[in-house]
């Protein structure tokens, strides 16, 4: 304490501090966690300690920490990537590739981010991204990933259609999904959900609103068939 105070008399007081790198820390942040203030001396300042102390922050992967005497603190920070948007119970966290949290995901940013739910998810996710991958046309589609029972995925497409997957072989589903989709222009459909789980079957639920126009329109064929027999009758 007697050197710091000392040595920042004299001058080396550090006054100006550059930080390069950061894009999700705050420079308030990385201040606050080296403990700077106006009586800082960078003569007794500890490059190790200020190191470990920046790579202790939530998103900092790397930190590097340089003395430019007299008064000025160099920082350069790595910073770690986000993958996915964890959602585990009612907790939202951002994760990286490997499914390590790297912080409480506050609710807005990141809109480029899928969501992934469900135990076992944050570790599952990458490897099934990576197989979708394969499937641009479902991969650009995807906004949510569920993890069933820590065994398969269901995929929440951007237009709101869930298509269950099952738990072995998921690829050859979603080939056979394109294949339909080809064919009949199933995944631009007013539907709730796509059940693929079968190899045999593909079972289709519609939405609320398509299910009763579908049942008026049964009505109205049948009011249709009525009056056609009624007339043939006479």
């Amino acid at each position: 304490a007697v050197a710091n105070d000392l040595t920042a008399r004299l001058g080396f007081a550090v006054s100006e501090i550059e930080i390069s790198g950061q894009v999700n820390t705050s420079e308030i942040a990385v201040i606050g966690a080296l403990g700077l203030d106006e009586h800082t001396s960078l003569a007794t300042l500890n490059v190790r300690d200020a190191r470990e102390a920046l790579q202790g922050l939530p998103w900092v992967e790397k930190a590097e920490v340089r003395k430019s005497y007299p008064d000025k603190l160099e920082i350069r920070i790595a910073e770690r990537d986000a993958f996915a948007i964890w959602q585990a119970g009612d907790s939202l966290s951002l994760i990286e590739h490997d499914g390590r949290v790297i912080t409480t995901y506050a609710g807005f940013g990141f809109n480029d981010l899928p969501l992934v739910v469900g135990p076992g998810a944050a570790t599952a996710a990458s490897p099934f991204m990576q197989l979708l991958s394969d499937y641009p046309e479902i991969a650009g589609r995807t906004k949510a990933l569920i993890h069933v029972g820590e065994r398969r995925w269901n995929i929440r497409l951007a237009n709101g259609i869930t298509v269950k997957l099952p738990a072995g072989e998921p690829e050859k589903a979603v080939e056979r999904l394109l294949a339909m989709d080809a064919q009949t222009r199933i995944l631009s459909r007013d539907i709730a959900s796509i059940d693929l789980r079968l190899a045999d079957r593909t079972t289709v639920a519609l939405t609320e609103n398509a299910m009763e126009r579908r049942q008026a329109a049964l009505k109205q064929r049948e009011k249709a068939v009525r009056a056609a027999a009624r007339r043939s009758s006479i």
